[in-house]
């Protein structure tokens, strides 16, 4: 009964605490006063906000539980961003109440963007802290880490200050050479705990290992990608052992490609194997034999050898099967043979798009595919690409050639490649709102290429690229084209 009775008696003391507890807290709304910002774009929503010289976070944040929440009287709001002139207000709080200002961000005209640019990215916790370059607020922490993330300063002697009210403030001083790549990791602390060690690096030759890095890792995975299908082709001792003899009537023929249809009256599909023996011409009709190996996915088979045993004549005697010349042919064999017609050609043109990282950008462009050049299996694949991004324009000509890890005639359904060469870039930055593009702001880089990637039959086309030397041109694209 007793122990019954405490329980009682302590649910009851914890009931009333809450509530006296809730009484309070709204109390003590009602003597504060609310006020809320609101900004229309991204701009003003990632803007530093400042009360009587206090920060407390970016204008888009400030919600929730986070809201402002001022006592009663006359209070001074600032909001600060990077290339615009500060916004401020003066307000009355009064208790209990809740004020609205739309804060609107104008351009400051005495803010000129450098022409060349040094990268500083940060990883630093919490990530609402307040960035400042040389003591002007330039964005909180959020902004600049993270894939494809950074902030864009001009080359020089830099300092770099990261606050946030309740930690510890990091402060450090560096000299930044022109596309110089800069990396800040550290935690901040809370006052009065003590402040680990940063970590700093310089990316001038860093970051080219790891693109070097990347790159062999993209080749590497390539060729684990492609050893089953290089794996699949036999050596000529297998392939001999593998073929069989095929007699039928010529169907369809091609530059690359020959149909037949058999005795038991099927249609075959063949290409041709390098260096096979055939004839020079042949007709619609005529009887051959052909040696080939065995059948890939699509029912494709590389012929050696072609004999022709019976040729039409022309003139409605001769012993050749006439009715070859007018028996339809499968879909699915008009299909493939069309295909690979098409893979064969010796000049193509194609369209391309994607999306670019670090910086991120949008790409689309144009490209042209020659060859085979030198060796059956290399192209030569020129592309122009166009990309724009929030802050960065480019333009770039790729001379780029490519290895196909199987010959156009004898490759299955999607056939992996790699490809490297030159790039010639002209890029922009600035951070203006509008775009106004003049081609007398964009700077040149030269930079190389490496790149892996998979195309069907069909012509479409899915590719990895890395930019190696490139300066602030994207590190790695994701590419989606089609060959026509």
């Amino acid at each position: 009964m007793t122990r019954r009775f405490c329980g009682q008696l302590f649910a009851y003391l914890a009931c009333t605490a809450i509530f006296f507890a809730s009484l309070s807290i709204a109390q003590s709304n009602q003597v504060l006063g609310e006020i809320e910002l609101i900004g229309a774009t991204k701009i003003e929503k990632t803007s530093g906000v400042w009360i009587d010289n206090q920060y407390l976070g970016y204008l888009k944040e400030l919600k929730g539980s986070k809201k402002i929440l001022l006592l009663p009287g006359e209070h001074e709001i600032a909001v600060r961003q990077d290339g615009y002139q500060e916004f401020t207000d003066r307000i009355m709080v009064r208790p209990g109440e809740k004020q609205t200002i739309t804060v609107r961000m104008v351009k400051d005209p005495r803010f000129k963007m450098p022409s060349v640019f040094s990268e500083i990215k940060l990883s630093v916790a919490p990530d609402r802290a307040a960035v400042f370059v040389d003591g002007l607020y330039v964005g909180h922490v959020g902004e600049f880490g993270g894939l494809a993330k950074s902030s864009l300063v001009a080359p020089g002697h830099r300092k770099i200050t990261i606050s946030l009210p309740g930690y510890q403030s990091f402060n450090t001083e560096v000299d930044l050479a022109p596309n110089q790549k800069f990396q800040i990791k550290t935690d901040l602390i809370k006052e009065g705990a003590i402040q680990p060690v940063p970590t700093i690096s310089s990316d001038g030759k860093t970051m080219r290992t790891r693109e070097m890095i990347f790159a062999c890792s993209v080749l590497l995975v390539s060729t684990f990608i492609v050893l089953p299908a290089k794996g699949q082709q036999d050596t000529s001792s297998t392939r001999a052992a593998n073929e069989n003899s095929v007699t039928g009537s010529v169907v369809s023929v091609s530059r690359d490609t020959l149909v037949i249809r058999t005795e038991d009256n099927q249609f075959q599909l063949f290409t041709y194997t390098r260096g096979a023996v055939r004839p020079k011409s042949l007709a619609q009709g005529a009887r051959v034999r052909v040696i080939a190996g065995p059948a890939d996915e699509n029912g494709t088979r590389a012929a050696s050898n072609v004999t022709v045993l019976a040729a039409e004549s022309g003139a409605g005697a001769g012993t050749g099967d006439k009715g070859a010349r007018a028996a339809p042919v499968p879909e699915k064999v008009r299909d493939v043979e069309s295909d690979i017609k098409r893979e064969s050609r010796r000049w193509r043109m194609g369209v391309r798009a994607g999306a670019a990282f670090d910086p991120e950008l949008f790409t689309f462009g144009i490209q042209s595919q020659m060859g085979p050049i030198l060796h059956p299996r290399v192209l030569f694949r020129p592309n122009a690409e166009f990309a724009f991004g929030e802050v960065t324009d480019l333009i770039a000509l790729n001379l780029e050639a490519v290895y196909r890890f199987s010959d156009a005639s004898r490759r299955g359904n999607w056939t992996p490649y790699i490809g490297a060469g030159p790039a010639l870039i002209f890029i922009h930055q600035s951070f203006q709102s509008g775009r106004q593009i003049d081609f007398g702001n964009f700077d040149y880089e030269t930079g190389f290429n490496v790149l892996a990637g998979m195309q069907s039959r069909r012509g479409t086309f899915i590719e990895l690229k890395t930019s190696l030397y490139s300066g602030p041109a994207p590190k790695l694209r994701l590419i989606f084209g089609y060959n026509f």
